[in-house]
Formats: C-alpha cells, structure tokens, sequence
C-alpha cells in the first residue's frame, strides 16, 4: 500500500501534543511513582513495539498514515514519532528528578512546543539556523503560563527555578541539535530547575 503524504503539523495534532503532555503532567502530581513509572513504562513499550512493526511492515506503515496523516509530520514517516518520543521523555523525567520538577518539564514541552511551532511557521521572520526566534519567544511565554498553572496544582518549586525551567526549554528548542525536541527540552529543563533548587537549598 502506497503511504499518504504525511503533512506539517496540523492544529488537531497541536492539541492533542498539548493534552497528552498535560495529562500527564497532572497525573505525575496527583499518582504515585510507584503507579505512575509501570504505567508509562507499559506505554513506552507499546508505543516502540507499534513503532517497529510499521518499520518492519512497510504495509502497515502506510495504512497508519494513510489513518493519521493530519498527526504525522513529514520526516516522522521513516522515523519514530513526536508522542512516543514524549512519552518516554516523560518516563526519563519522572523516574530520575522530583515529581514537581518533572511534571513542570513535560508541561513545559506540551504547551511550548505546539506554540513555537505555529508562531514560528507562520510568523516567524528572524530565524537562527533555522530555528524562529518568535518561536522560541512564544514557546517561553507558553511554558511560563503552564508553571504558573502547575503550581496551583502542586507543582511549587520556587518561581526563579520554574522560570529558569522555561527559559532553558525554551533556549534547547531553538537550538540545532540533532537529539528530538521532546526528549532534550524535558531532559534539559528538569535538570536546569534541579539544579536551581539545589542551589537556593544551599544558600
């Protein structure tokens, strides 16, 4: 079967990039690490099992874009896709920092990233290898607002670590690396706020 083709990120894919990574920031606040580490970890095998069976079968890789092309970007045809990588991020984050500094991560990736990717392709003019600087304008505003929202539901580690949190998200993500935004902006921003917590701890 002949693939579709994939198109650029469309708002349903936006929206739903935003309410996984909500979700599950918000569950890493209110369950438990020893429920909530099995359960996206039985997510991430599914999702990698799902992810090589389309790489094996070049049929049924088809048949999924020809499904779900409005949530497929190009390049994620022959390559692992943004929410398996989310995901696992999310696993990486949760099983190694403090549950706050975690769910602030992956907040911060599920608001900024679908914002820095509408602004920056549709209204991005300055750009850096790339990269729109208006993206990663917006994409700080969107992780601050999502802090700001997580503290009220648990997440209140100190406001200067938050907003180092998103400024770091916001400074990866525009950032040429070859590694997924969604696996080095949670991983990038938990370790800058663990830091900054530690540090403040100190003094």
């Amino acid at each position: 079967m002949t693939a579709r083709p994939a198109s650029q990120p469309t708002a349903l894919r936006h929206v739903l990039h935003a309410c996984l990574g909500s979700l599950i920031a918000a569950l890493g606040l209110f369950v438990s690490r020893g429920t909530l580490l099995p359960t996206l970890g039985a997510f991430v095998a599914l999702a990698l099992v799902l992810e090589a069976l389309r790489f094996a079968r070049p049929d049924l890789n088809g048949w999924l874009l020809g499904r779900f092309a409005p949530l497929v970007k190009t390049h994620e045809r022959q390559a692992v896709s943004g929410a398996t990588y989310l995901v696992l991020s999310a696993l990486l984050v949760f099983a190694v920092f403090d549950a706050r500094i975690a769910a602030l991560a992956v907040a911060y990736t599920a608001w900024g990233d679908p914002l820095a990717s509408v602004v920056g392709g549709r209204a991005g003019h300055w750009r850096w290898k790339g990269k729109s600087i208006e993206g990663a304008f917006v994409f700080l505003v969107g992780a601050t607002v999502a802090g700001l929202l997580l503290a009220l539901l648990g997440a209140n580690i100190a406001l200067s670590a938050r907003l180092l949190g998103a400024a770091v998200a916001a400074g990866i993500e525009v950032l040429p690396i070859r590694l997924d935004d969604n696996i080095s902006v949670p991983i990038g921003s938990a370790a800058a706020m663990t830091l900054a917590v530690a540090l403040e701890s100190a003094v």
